[in-house]
């Protein structure tokens, strides 16, 4: 993704965060107890290991992603891992615009042990309820259960969201009383060049079902 794609995307979704990120469809999060169980198949690293530090005036935190995938579709994996130093917890995390969200998407949280570079240290789970609002920005809370925040020093579970769409960079953001925002993987729609490919194919499949009856009936 171009710097200045995703530059806009930043001022999109911090304008969006002033308005408290209005939830516009609640998705009920699904807890797995491994990556091995969001597929059918054998998956494989769809793309590296991304890891954003991400600082405000209350938040000192790093963010992890990456994405798997089986062929078939693509698993994105992300941990929350607020610094030790951190002034503040972390209450909300967020990731988009997360091509393809809406209400029917599947996301939770993994119950054992990630591959990888992810923790199994001091994990806190997100709530039972995401939401996906209507710019497509995933959003997991850790706020409505009593002392549910992630503290410092301490992790949240690797999330899941799972997406059909190709991985590349976009934007995710932990949020207190400030928000800070970074890169990390996510789903995008198809490059225009890829659509046009895709089309041509179409067409040509088309032509070849008209062609072929006609040759059929003239033998």
């Amino acid at each position: 993704m171009r710097s200045g794609t995703l530059g806009v995307c930043v001022v999109s979704l911090v304008l969006s965060l002033s308005g408290h990120l209005a939830v516009g469809a609640p998705v009920d999060l699904a807890p797995v107890a491994t990556m091995d169980d969001l597929f059918a198949g054998p998956a494989q690293p769809a793309s590296d290991l991304l890891v954003s530090h991400v600082v405000t005036a209350t938040l000192d935190v790093d963010v992890l992603s990456r994405a798997w995938s089986d062929g078939t579709q693509y698993a994105y994996l992300y941990q929350v891992q607020v610094r030790a130093g951190s002034p503040h917890a972390v209450e909300l995390f967020s990731i988009g615009e997360f091509c393809g969200a809406d209400a029917g998407s599947q996301m939770g949280w993994l119950t054992g042990t990630a591959r990888g570079d992810f923790s199994g240290l001091n994990l806190v789970v997100p709530e039972d309820r995401g939401g996906v609002d209507a710019q497509s920005v995933v959003s997991f809370y850790f706020t409505t259960r009593w002392d549910n925040e992630i503290l410092p020093g301490h992790n949240s579970a690797v999330l899941y969201v799972l997406s059909e769409y190709r991985p590349d960079l976009i934007v995710g953001s932990v949020i207190n009383s400030t928000a800070g925002t970074g890169p990390v993987i996510g789903a995008v729609v198809p490059e225009p060049a890829t659509l046009a490919l895709l089309g041509m194919g179409i067409a040509a499949v088309a032509a070849r079902r008209r062609i072929v009856p006609r040759r059929q009936r003239g033998r």
